[in-house]
């Protein structure tokens, strides 16, 4: 039996604490005689330091997105947002951090963004969308 940064799943050792407590839920009650799987979750990461704030989510790489909205604006606000087969599958908001719930959100029901040309969008225009579908 093994979780956390010991424990690989799918290729991959996500290092974060959240779905290594997951992780060890699973194990304890396999060791237990109680079967259990794990479910994967999306992992998430925020910060707040150093007048600093930060709120990363899901699959950030560019080359697993079929469309990346990336907004930068003077106030020292930077989103990017990554779009898979019509649904948010990552997310990196740095700065003001207060609407990353709607992404995560997004995320984690897999909202579809059928609806909306991805093209002519800026990710605050985008956010609104989602919000006022809810």
């Amino acid at each position: 039996y093994a979780a956390g940064d010991v424990a690989e799943l799918d290729n991959f050792v996500p290092g974060l604490w959240n779905i290594s407590i997951g992780q060890g839920k699973v194990a304890g009650y396999n060791i237990i005689g109680k079967d259990s799987t794990y479910k994967h979750i999306v992992p998430v990461t925020t910060l707040n330091a150093f007048k600093l704030s930060l709120f990363s989510m899901g699959c950030v790489d560019e080359n697993n997105a079929t469309n990346v909205l990336v907004e930068d604006n003077d106030e020292g606000q930077y989103m990017k947002v990554f779009v898979r087969d019509r649904k948010i599958v990552g997310a990196i908001v740095i700065g003001d951090t207060k609407r990353s719930p709607i992404l995560k959100s997004a995320i984690e029901k897999e909202i579809s963004l059928e609806a909306i040309d991805l093209s002519k969008i800026s990710v605050t225009e985008l956010l609104d969308n989602i919000q006022s579908k809810k």
